[in-house]
């Protein structure tokens, strides 16, 4: 049990995940916190590998309230990276390496250090700290830090920068205070229920959307996480794993992958993020593989919104504890229940605005809300439905359209591949609807038949086919709409 001390540091938002390792440590320090490909890392390993690499962190010489980006291949050595800035009240901004450099420039030019394990050919190699073997040698070698330099702490301390995911636009950068972290990872435990017996699977990087924070609550709870550099389906059963996050897009490649011979975990809660998940893919992964789904909306700048187990049949979700949300007209006025409308968030986890960038802060938080560019419906004050995002919905003569919503249709009745939808208006403003399509054997009439089935009751219009060697997703799985738009009409003379 962790002492007063913990529990007050808590409470004021100033407690680290590297004192929940070290108190894991303390009561059972043999008890597994990591299985890295095979090879376990039990909780005191964990604890003092921490603190030596916050010593070798200490020799940069990188202030209190500086910036170091991080991007390292190997999840344990990042992890390590991110914690022990964190005891130094360093602040860290996570990217992947094999990121668009323009992409990633923008981030790379904000900040003090980068702390990488690959060179880099661009501005930021200046601030390079190489992560080289004899670097980590060197680091591993170390003394692990105690109290001793562990910087002074407060609630409004920043300690990481992450990016939108610029599916509609170029990537914004945000601010988390110590207090939001440790918001998010609560609301996590609790949606999530990890326990000292959860062992979660770890699908992607500490650069994508909601994973660090899964990966923390669980390690908080005490529970085990599996990294691995290669997944496939027998890992469920060889490390037991009761959690895995994975995005819709993946988790159907999963279950198109699945042997007939594979036998449903006794408890396995899928969570699924990063973009819409379709009624129809939830319900074959209950009946295949998962005892739960959990289907979460959220974003960056305020973590979960709400969350739908698939498991109740029900179409609306439940909003997180802790988050306020109204369904608006334009100009703000709050719509009764049932009605659809532009919805807002605002939660004590909002980051204030957008890092260099007040105007995209103007357009997207007012008076102390956020406004996610979603249309939603309420009914009542904790239950929440999407149709689809503002900026995304398509005009047809039958009325407006969530892509997301024509993509399942579509994928419902292809059984196999990838789907992609967007639009593009004629002079009177009606839309003709696109339908790319990737990955599928089926040949054009037999893929043509399908697509009218899919679309023959939703009354769009006029629509084609476009066959692409892949839809444009980002590293979280959500669809980049706006390449999706310029790869397909590269495609119009012959769709």
């Amino acid at each position: 049990m962790a002492d007063s001390r913990d529990a007050s540091e808590t409470l004021t938002g100033t407690a680290t995940t590297a004192e929940s390792v070290a108190s894991h440590a303390a009561e059972r320090p043999d008890a597994v916190a990591l299985i890295q490909d095979g090879r376990t890392i039990s909780h005191a390993q964990f604890s003092r590998d921490i603190g030596k690499f916050t010593a070798a962190l200490a020799d940069l010489g990188l202030p209190p309230g500086s910036t170091v980006a991080v991007g390292c291949n190997d999840i344990y050595i990042h992890w390590l990276l991110l914690l022990a800035a964190e005891q130094l009240n360093v602040a860290t901004a996570p990217f992947g390496q094999r990121e668009d450099p323009e992409v990633s420039a923008d981030l790379l030019a904000r900040v003090d250090r980068v702390l990488t394990d690959a060179k880099l050919g661009h501005v930021a190699a200046e601030r390079q700290v190489l992560i080289t073997p004899e670097w980590l040698r060197r680091a591993f070698a170390r003394e692990p830090v105690q109290s001793a330099l562990r910087a002074k702490r407060s609630p409004g301390d920043i300690i990481r920068i992450v990016r939108s995911s610029g599916t509609t636009g170029r990537p914004k950068r945000l601010a988390y205070t110590r207090h939001m972290h440790e918001l998010r990872v609560i609301r996590d435990t609790e949606r999530y229920r990890f326990t000292r017996e959860s062992r979660y699977l770890l699908t992607l990087g500490f650069s994508v959307g909601p994973h660090y924070g899964y990966a923390t609550a669980c390690l908080r709870a005490g529970g085990r996480i599996v990294i691995l550099a290669a997944i496939d389906i027998g890992v469920f059963e060889k490390y037991g794993i009761t959690h895995v996050g994975l995005t819709p897009h993946l988790l159907k490649k999963i279950l198109d992958e699945l042997p007939a011979s594979f036998v449903k975990p006794a408890s396995l809660t899928i969570s699924c993020a990063g973009s819409a998940l379709s009624d129809e893919l939830a319900e074959r992964a209950l009946r295949l593989l998962a005892t739960e789904v959990i289907d979460s909306f959220g974003t960056n700048e305020i973590g979960g919104i709400s969350f739908k187990r698939a498991s109740l049949r029900d179409s609306f979700a439940t909003v997180c504890t802790g988050v306020e949300v109204e369904v608006v007209d334009d100009s703000g006025r709050p719509l009764p229940s049932g009605v659809p409308g532009r919805l807002r968030v605002r939660s004590e986890s909002l980051v204030a605005g957008y890092l260099d960038d007040p105007e995209a802060t103007r357009r997207f938080f007012k008076d102390g809300w956020f406004y996610p560019s979603d249309v939603a419906v309420l009914d009542g004050r904790r239950r929440l439905k999407l149709v689809g995002r503002a900026d995304e919905m398509i005009t047809t003569i039958g009325g407006k359209y969530a892509p997301s919503d024509l993509e399942a249709g579509v994928m419902a009745h292809l059984g196999e591949g990838d789907v992609g939808v967007c639009a593009f208006a004629d002079r009177d403003g009606v839309e003709t609807v696109y339908v790319a399509i990737a990955g599928t054997r089926l040949g054009p009439e037999e893929l043509l038949e399908r697509v009218k089935q899919a679309l023959g009751t939703t009354l769009v219009g006029k629509f084609a086919v476009v066959a692409m060697g892949s839809i444009p997703r980002n590293a979280a799985g959500k669809i980049e709409r706006a390449r999706l738009k310029e790869a397909v009409a590269g495609t119009l003379p012959r769709a």
